[in-house]
């Protein structure tokens, strides 16, 4: 499975998905042009597709959203889209704005638990994210396992 990954910063993308990236699996993007691909805000989707090659599309689009502006082209990317939400405690006024945009959402225990009672939909959360978001304390290989999981369920939906 391809998927674009974002966005992040140049040392996540290098840390964290080092070899989903060698592989070709993954492209990860911002805004800041230092990364695999560069997704303005403004971009439309089309606009993306194109700076892909032609022979490779995603198949999911990894939302990260702490403390990210997340393009509002990729909210509407006629791909499923799974939300990264860590820090979702402090992050939530934001959050639950976007998260029902989302196939599938990665949140601890907890904020599933919130998320789910806040607004039930038919996505998955996937309560053992926890530390999943701090690079530091993961491998690149079980972050990107955790995404793929969900990924593979989307896509049989």
């Amino acid at each position: 499975m391809r998927y674009l990954f974002g966005p992040v910063t140049k040392s996540f993308a290098d840390q964290c998905l080092h070899q989903a990236r060698t592989d070709k699996r993954c492209l990860a993007f911002n805004s800041e042009g230092d990364v695999d691909v560069t997704i303005g805000f403004g971009d439309t989707w089309d606009a993306i597709s194109k700076r892909l090659s032609a022979d490779w599309q995603p198949d999911f689009l990894a939302l990260y959203l702490p403390y990210a502006n997340i393009p509002l082209s990729l909210w509407d990317a006629p791909v499923p889209r799974v939300a990264l939400a860590s820090d979702w405690n402090l992050l939530w006024h934001s959050h639950r704005r976007w998260l029902p945009g989302a196939a599938a959402v990665l949140a601890d225990a907890m904020g599933a638990e919130i998320i789910n009672a806040a607004a039930p939909m038919a996505m998955t959360l996937w309560e053992s994210f926890n530390t999943l978001a701090r690079c530091s304390s993961i491998t690149s290989l079980f972050f990107e396992l955790v995404v793929l999981h969900l990924a593979r369920k989307l896509c049989v939906l």
